[in-house]
């Protein structure tokens, strides 16, 4: 974590001032102190099942222009969908997760690293089609159409 705190304190101008979201077991546990000490606004988006949790995601991502990470998670397509453009760091981070999560989900994310990856850095546009598309937005129903489904399978 120490390394990463200076390479974010190290990133050009039109990237700062820097926030750190913190994963609210992450914060627990005082992985935000390397952050903190660099002087580095910390905020978290809280607990993953409080209803009210991509509220404040969304919140902590819109008034910013940049987004980045240093691991795949639900922040890179949620951040893009804030009107953030994403850069992915390049800094190993230490991944924990059940083995139930890393054989049904963690089979994809070297795929899914590579998609992100591949995004155009500065095209902002493309990023945010990419993260419609990956968050299924083509599956959304207006409310007339959901009542019109929903009527048809009484």
């Amino acid at each position: 974590m120490e390394r990463l705190a200076d390479e974010l304190v190290k990133l050009p101008e039109k990237f700062q001032p820097v926030s750190v979201c913190i994963f609210w077991r992450d914060y627990n546990l005082g992985h935000h102190r390397p952050f903190a000490a660099r002087g580095l606004k910390i905020v978290s988006a809280g607990h993953m099942f409080d209803p009210f949790f991509l509220w404040r995601l969304y919140a902590l991502c819109r008034p910013n222009k940049y987004s980045s990470g240093n691991g795949i998670g639900s922040y890179i397509w949620y951040s893009m969908a804030a009107g953030c453009q994403y850069f992915p760091l390049d800094h190993p981070y230490k991944f924990e997760a059940s083995d139930f999560w890393m054989n049904e989900v963690g089979a994809i994310l070297p795929e899914v690293k590579k998609d992100v990856e591949a995004l155009p850095r500065k095209d902002q546009d493309a990023q945010q089609a990419y993260a419609r598309d990956y968050m299924g937005e083509k599956y959304l129903f207006s409310p007339d159409e959901l009542r019109q489904l929903m009527e048809g399978l009484q």
